[in-house]
């Protein structure tokens, strides 16, 4: 689905947050349809926030799994682990965090079962499985990615990292975390607000829609907040407008590309830009 014409042989592709996602949690299928939508692009750029996004939500989620294993959790506490992320509601990207390390998990303990090794060489499989899947996992995400077309229009995510391995606790390190995002929330706010009539035309757009769902009311309410200046902006007002906020930072020049049709759409095609779907 495309909702305008751009040329993607000449245009740069603008990566929204659910491409590193599916980059490294969807399906074989889904993984194919958009490395074809991604090929004809002649650049790939995307945004800190979107990093951000990706770091708070489903890199996150993946690392602290991967953690908990190293801390010494047991198949079984971690199968019962994803099964909790699994039964999250409204569904998530921790929830998809869940279902693929559920499938990993019973693929090793079915593998344990026909060998006939123990609980303890399974572990070891399993904990050297998400080892190897967490170090690639980031590069993957942003594979291809221009470095020099990393945008911050805001300003005040210069200092995100990426993360980094620790050969001593064999866990990822400097994933962001929520209290990171708890001192850039007033600041990420105040750019928001400077950028006062763009974030006009998007709050009446979404209030104009003729069917909402939850997320999209929950945008609604975050941006009047920040827009009438609240001196409580908090971490989840920010997360809660984070497709209008990529949707304000996206170049113009850019077609943005994103397996969220339904709420990118409204807001590109109000500001002026292009957007390229998949699912």
């Amino acid at each position: 689905m495309t909702w305008t014409s751009p040329d993607p042989v000449r245009a740069s592709a603008f990566l929204d947050t659910t491409v590193p996602c599916d980059r490294i949690l969807a399906g074989k299928k889904k993984r194919s349809r958009l490395r074809q939508k991604l090929a004809p692009y002649g650049l790939l750029r995307t945004s800190r926030f979107v990093q951000l996004e990706f770091s708070l939500g489903a890199y996150g989620h993946l690392a602290a799994f991967q953690a908990r294993a190293e801390q010494g959790a047991s198949v079984e506490d971690l199968m019962d682990l994803a099964i909790s992320y699994t039964e999250l509601l409204p569904p998530n990207r921790q929830r998809r965090v869940g279902i693929v390390m559920l499938k990993t998990i019973r693929f090793f303990v079915a593998h344990i079962e026909q060998t006939g090794l123990g609980d303890g060489p399974l572990r070891k499989q399993l904990r050297g499985f998400l080892r190897r899947r967490v170090r690639r996992a980031w590069r993957i995400a942003f594979q291809g990615l221009d470095a020099g077309k990393l945008i911050d229009p805001s300003g005040h995510l210069g200092d995100l990292t990426k993360p980094h391995w620790s050969e001593t606790s064999k866990t990822m390190q400097s994933v962001v975390s929520k209290e990171y995002l708890d001192q850039k929330a007033p600041l990420l706010a105040g750019w928001i607000r400077s950028q006062q009539p763009l974030f006009a035309l998007v709050l009446a757009t979404l209030e104009g829609l003729p069917s909402r769902d939850k997320e999209t009311d929950r945008r609604i309410v975050a941006l009047k907040k920040i827009l009438a200046g609240a001196e409580d902006t908090h971490r989840d007002d920010i997360r809660n407008v984070g497709d209008a906020f990529i949707a304000a930072e996206c170049p113009k020049e850019c077609v943005l590309l994103s397996s969220n049709a339904k709420h990118f759409e409204p807001l590109l095609r109000v500001l002026g830009k292009a957007c390229d779907a998949y699912s």
